[in-house]
């Protein structure tokens, strides 16, 4: 994720509100959340990621550990035509796992 955050992609955080209070979020990244907390589709998502991100943009998607980003990568590319996806595998676990760098979230 940094590599690729240095390059000029855009970070997705696609949690909850909930979850980025308690574990804080990548520096720089987007919170736009995905799923609720029954794995249900939130039906602006795509809406909110196009608003802010062109789609010839490189995007890295992360959760809290890779599934959820996955689903929203594929959701990006079929519905909206993002060309430059990447799942950030291991999601925040992976992040936390590594003691990388974590913001709190001003916007939650």
């Amino acid at each position: 994720v940094p590599a690729l955050a240095e390059k000029g992609a855009v970070v997705i955080d696609v949690r909850r509100p909930d979850e980025w209070r308690a574990t804080g979020i990548i520096p720089g990244s987007l919170t736009i959340t995905a799923f609720d907390r029954d794995g249900v589709l939130d039906p602006g998502f795509v809406a909110a990621v196009q608003s802010r991100v062109r789609p010839d943009q490189p995007v890295v998607l992360v959760c809290r550990t890779g599934n959820r980003s996955g689903m929203a990568a594929k959701l990006l590319a079929d519905r909206a035509g993002y060309q430059t996806l990447y799942n950030a595998q291991g999601g925040m676990n992976a992040w936390a796992s590594e003691r990388r760098e974590t913001t709190p979230c001003a916007t939650c």
